[in-house]
């Protein structure tokens, strides 16, 4: 008894890391494909809104990354100097600055934090926010 017990104890910690690295490889292979630029765009009321999002993988799923929010063609909000992470399913970004139209780099007061949810299925990534979804440019 004490024997079957020890196996299937074994078995079941075997299964649990076996899944946690699936998850880890799932992660890093999204964090792989967002590299580059991802927009999306809309008209609202106030005139044409486009949001665009640059990622750089660093590698495991971690990476740089700048959000853009363009509105009539005018940069309204550029976050730069941020990190993102992938994790089952969402991508955190975190900024400290921002850049104004000359190219200056200014600190945040706070940190920024912006989401997205990503699925991925059969080597497809699609990246959304709560309301759109983005494509890559």
């Amino acid at each position: 008894m004490k024997r079957f017990l020890c196996i299937l104890l074994a078995s079941i910690m075997c299964l649990i890391i076996c899944s946690c690295s699936s998850k880890e490889a799932i992660n890093y292979e999204v964090a792989e494909k967002l590299d580059g630029t991802w927009a999306t765009n809309w008209n609202s009321d106030l005139g044409e809104m486009e949001h665009i999002y640059k990622f750089n993988h660093n590698g495991k799923d971690t990476g740089t990354c700048e959000f853009i929010n363009v509105w009539g063609g005018d940069v309204i909000v550029h976050y730069s100097s941020g990190v993102y992470l992938v994790k089952d399913g969402t991508i955190t970004m975190d900024f400290l600055s921002s850049e104004d139209e000359y190219g200056n780099i200014e600190p945040l007061d706070s940190r920024i934090t912006l989401t997205l949810t990503y699925t991925y299925e059969d080597s497809k990534l699609k990246v959304s926010d709560e309301f759109r979804e983005f494509h890559q440019a």
